[in-house]
């Protein structure tokens, strides 16, 4: 079975790196296209498009792959030891799969796929018609209240960062995010996921200020580490909210 596993990850692993190389040049092509329509053909400004070398489409000489089918063989594993049942492996890697091809993305290009969290968002709620991941007699109200307030949470923080900054903080791809983590968690961990997905931010953004020397003003994405703290409630957060409080 573990053979399986690693191999079944290793085949994953290069179909995200591909999806990660080609979904944010698919997207920018199509926004282009949409821009041209919309100016009426207008000669406008194309955005600068990251032009693709022959190693990208190679996944073995990628650092990145390599990087990729690390973390994704060792949440798999977690996930394997973790959960029983084939069904919760199942839904388990696909929303870990998800949330790290969301994670890469963002992390190289700062934007948050609508076809990743959309269908993330989807495949929770459907879980929750199970009462897989929320463990409620009226799982699906959980999951769909988690959504909605998962999202108002960080609407309401964008919201009032605008009114004081007078700039953005936080882009809407990560009230999608945090709105689809929100259908596999409910309700009850949405404080616990902000948290520890803004602690690990802030020390990310301390690190990078102390290596790389970029000040804490620079934007940085926030979607990974929102995507972390919802993989790590979804297999721990009863453990970690224990942890906290005692």
């Amino acid at each position: 079975m573990l053979t399986i596993l690693l191999g079944f990850t290793f085949i994953a692993g290069i179909l995200i790196h591909i999806l990660v190389t080609q979904l944010p040049v698919f997207l920018q092509r199509s926004w282009e296209q949409e821009c041209m329509t919309y100016f009426d053909g207008l000669n406008i400004s194309k955005i600068q498009e990251k032009k693709l070398q022959w190693w990208h489409y190679v996944p073995f000489c990628s650092m990145r792959f390599l990087t990729l089918d690390i973390i994704l063989l060792s949440s798999a594993l977690f996930i394997f030891y973790h959960f029983e049942g084939y069904l919760y492996w199942a839904s388990a890697l696909l929303f870990t799969w998800l949330l790290i091809t969301s994670s890469f993305i963002d992390f190289e290009h700062q934007i948050l796929p609508d076809e990743l969290t959309y269908t993330l968002l989807w495949l929770g709620l459907i879980c929750s018609c199970w009462h897989m991941y929320i463990y409620s007699a009226r799982a699906i109200f959980g999951a769909i209240f988690g959504a909605i307030f998962a999202y108002l949470s960080l609407f309401i923080i964008s919201f009032l960062f605008k009114l004081i900054r007078k700039k953005e903080g936080i882009g809407q791809g990560d009230f999608k995010l945090f709105a689809a983590i929100g259908a596999w968690t409910g309700v009850i961990y949405l404080p616990l996921i902000l948290f520890l997905a803004s602690l690990s931010s802030v020390i990310f953004i301390l690190l990078r200020k102390v290596i790389a020397k970029k000040p804490c003003s620079s934007p940085a994405p926030f979607g990974p580490f929102l995507a972390l703290a919802g993989w790590c409630v979804l297999l721990w957060g009863s453990e970690i909210t224990h942890f906290i409080i005692y």
